[in-house]
């Protein structure tokens, strides 16, 4: 969560840890975060310099002090500064930072379109190369903010990247839709159906999905329920990771009317 502001997963580690107390000792904080007493020290002076972090007061737990012959000494207890005014000053760098790329962003991408190489009516890029054209869906996830739509001729071949489930897995918890659903149970999909012309279904009395990993051969029913008038499929894809799915859905109304709806590919797991 602070990695965002700047802070390094250990710095976040003990920040953190102090969140759960009024004051902490450096000890105490090496138990907590079962980091190693060199780097708790580092991170609480690196949070010091920053002003994140404050030295509260002299603690019962005795150290040894070498300049004293070893003779003990009393440790230093740390608190944090309120977070509203520590991190705000952080918060405030990095939305400027992100203000100062944005506009650079619009710069260039006018920029781009304005040489004679790229006419603003140009809409195709060609990328050549399996990696290439790897690297180009990878940056393509990371930036898609509603959704990321895909076009493919011929059979297509899967090239590997060690930070691809990264970049999907963001895309998906910042609601991209990429027609893939993960690898999880507990996956909660809306089921609804709509009249032809000249024809208004009556409200659904009946709802059901299906889905089916080895193109229709067998069957999983998912659990629905009806709430308000809306009804709601639950999915396990647990363990289907990499599988094509292919969906049934069917609908009867108050009137009677029946429905079936068969997706050959519908989405994949991921």
């Amino acid at each position: 969560m602070l990695q965002a502001l700047g802070l390094g997963r250990n710095e976040e580690a003990v920040y953190t840890a102090l969140l759960s107390r009024p004051t902490a000792s450096s000890q105490e904080l090496v138990r907590q975060t079962g980091l190693g007493e060199s780097e708790v020290d580092r991170v609480l002076l690196d949070l010091s310099e920053r002003g994140l972090v404050v030295v509260a007061a002299e603690g019962d737990d005795r150290l040894p002090d070498p300049s004293d012959g070893g003779s003990p000494r009393p440790s230093a207890r740390y608190r944090l500064t309120p977070p509203s005014v520590a991190l705000a000053p952080l918060l405030v760098e990095q939305r400027n930072a992100l203000h100062r790329a944005e506009a650079a962003f619009t710069m260039l991408t006018e920029q781009y379109r304005s040489t004679a190489a790229h006419p603003a009516g140009s809409v195709v890029e060609v990328v050549v190369g399996r990696e290439q054209v790897a690297h180009r869906f990878h940056q393509l996830q990371r930036g898609a903010q509603r959704e990321l739509l895909m076009f493919l001729v011929g059979e297509p071949s899967a090239v590997a990247r060690e930070d691809a489930d990264v970049s999907e897995s963001s895309a998906l918890d910042r609601g991209v839709g990429l027609n893939t659903l993960p690898a999880r149970s507990g996956i909660e999909v809306g089921l609804s159906v709509e009249g032809h012309a000249g024809y208004t279904p009556g409200a659904i009395t009946a709802a059901s999905l299906s889905y089916s990993y080895d193109g229709g051969a067998t069957w999983t029913e998912a659990p629905t329920t009806r709430l308000g008038g809306r009804w709601t499929a639950v999915l396990d894809h647990t363990g289907a990771d990499g599988s094509q799915v292919m969906t049934k859905a069917s609908f009867t109304d108050a009137h009677g009317n029946a429905v079936t709806q068969t997706i050959t590919r519908a989405y994949d797991v991921r």
